[in-house]
């Protein structure tokens, strides 16, 4: 007892000592319960226009906490302990229990910069809860019999971290409410307690889920707190503020992404506490995307692209644009859009997925300038196959071209090729010709200029990038040479 004394007194000599027109309450709990084990609950509550609090500056609000508690009659408590809950489930600096007979004195302090203690300004009486005082009593005490629980008023003190700024009894800081534990006849009933979700079991960490509630049958519950685990049936780390019955899953709660496990802890008016089953929660990272698109582009020219990697199963995509207009792609990770005449193309997505977005909104601006006369742009479309001679007889399709034959390919309107491109790319293949030969390609509507654009030799699969103009009404023309032969065209884009 000494030793808790000495402890209180010292941050007593330290404190401020100014005379506070208002004062903050302690409060301990009182109940009815069977002998036996019982949890009683103890409060701060924190009033505006006191030495310390929440409506004050950081250096003067309440991290520390210290009080002493008696218990009468005589030998009516056999065992004592105090559990930090509540505003206090933070970790402390500095924490100790004290015990003697008939008496428990407990003593915490909390760094404000990492661990600052959430009390509520004005809140209701009692106030915030701060832990329980988990008794024994003793077992010849008769029903009705009341135990009185009562605050020494010369060891209990609210002061800040380092104990410059303290609240006593004695220096007009502190109103202290003791509490009482009727005895009942009967015994103790421990809860059965489950956890279940409504909703989804899943967030990402910027967004919310379902929500969870325990559900609980018999004895009397003083108090609920959800937490989670990292690891199945591992340590619960818990939730600040997630108090009651139900709770929303928030991503933002678990610590990161991952697998976790949440439970909820119940706290009987007596006997021990309870925890539930677990439900794993899918706890999932925020998309994070960049937006690709060409830093310029021509006035009023259509066919520009912008797009974002693809963001998986689930997830949405809206695009903004501004001075231009979407053509299509709206809803997926790619769009095609038509510039403005002048000035800057603004364009933005938000990517959603399991209910959060990226929070960087990403955005790109493009600058407008005027074309060129005879000027053209390449755009990228996805590889394509234009013909395979191997397949069935049509137009994109057989027979293989004998040996100086010459075959149109319509270009314009397939493979993403729009009417009015001048040019594809493309790769050509000859497919095991007979004979050594070659392909030219060529505008169908021009002579041709007595170049190869793929050199052939027997038996051997050969292919070659080229870039191929069209025809004004969007044709090619190949030429062989050589031997009967199959010939495959890939496309890959197309200047206009």
């Amino acid at each position: 007892m000494k030793t808790f004394r000495a402890v209180l007194i010292l941050m007593s000599l330290c404190g401020a000592l100014a005379a506070s027109a208002a004062e903050d309450v302690v409060t301990v709990g009182s109940l009815s319960a069977p002998k036996g084990s019982v949890l009683v609950p103890v409060y701060v509550r924190d009033l505006s226009a006191t030495r310390l609090g929440i409506d004050k500056p950081s250096g003067q609000r309440i991290q520390s906490v210290g009080f002493r508690v008696r218990f009468s009659p005589a030998g009516a408590v056999t065992s004592a302990a105090f559990s930090r809950s509540g505003t206090l489930l933070k970790t402390p600096l500095y924490e100790k229990s004290f015990q003697g007979s008939d008496w428990l004195g407990y003593i915490a302090s909390f760094a404000e910069a990492n661990n600052a203690l959430a009390f509520t300004s004005n809140a209701a009486a009692p106030g915030n809860l701060i832990g329980y005082l988990q008794l024994t009593t003793a077992s010849s005490l008769a029903a009705g019999t009341v135990v009185n629980v009562t605050i020494d008023p010369t060891a209990a003190l609210l002061g800040d971290q380092a104990g410059a700024v303290i609240e006593t009894y004695a220096n007009a800081g502190l109103v202290l409410q003791n509490g009482t534990i009727t005895l009942t006849a009967g015994t103790c009933t421990t809860p059965a307690v489950s956890a279940s979700v409504t909703g989804t079991a899943a967030s990402c960490v910027l967004g919310t889920g379902g929500t969870a509630s325990a559900n609980v049958s018999g004895g009397t519950v003083a108090a609920y707190q959800w937490g989670y685990r990292i690891t199945s049936n591992g340590s619960i780390t818990t939730i600040s503020g997630a108090t009651n019955s139900s709770y929303t899953i928030t991503g933002a709660d678990f610590g990161g992404a991952g697998t976790k496990y949440l439970v909820v802890t119940v706290t009987p008016s007596c006997g021990a506490q309870v925890v539930s089953n677990e439900i794993a929660v899918d706890i999932t990272t925020a998309p994070a995307v960049s937006l690709v698109a060409s830093s310029t582009v021509f006035a009023n020219s259509p066919d520009n692209y912008a797009s974002v990697a693809d963001q998986g199963n689930g997830a949405t995509y809206t695009w903004s644009i501004t001075n231009g207009t979407i053509t299509s792609g709206q809803g997926t990770r790619q769009i095609r859009y038509t510039s403005g005449a002048s000035g800057t193309v603004a364009l933005g997505i938000t990517v959603t997925k399991n209910g959060c977005s990226d929070p960087a909104s990403p955005t790109a601006n493009v600058t407008i300038v005027a074309r060129p006369a005879g000027a053209v742009l390449f755009y990228l479309v996805t590889p394509c196959r234009l013909i395979d001679t191997r397949g069935p007889v049509g137009t994109y399709g057989g027979p293989a071209s004998p040996s100086g034959s010459l075959r149109q390919v319509p270009v314009a309107g397939v493979c993403g090729i729009p009417s009015g491109a001048r040019a594809i790319a493309a790769n050509v293949t000859a497919v095991a010709p007979q004979t050594g030969g070659y392909l030219a390609l060529f505008a169908s509507d021009v002579a041709w200029a007595g170049t190869s654009t793929l050199n052939y030799r027997t038996g051997k699969t050969r292919a070659n990038n080229a870039v191929l103009p069209l025809s004004a009404d969007g044709r090619i023309t190949v030429k062989n040479e050589g031997s009967t032969l199959n010939f495959i065209i890939d496309v890959t884009g197309y200047f206009k």
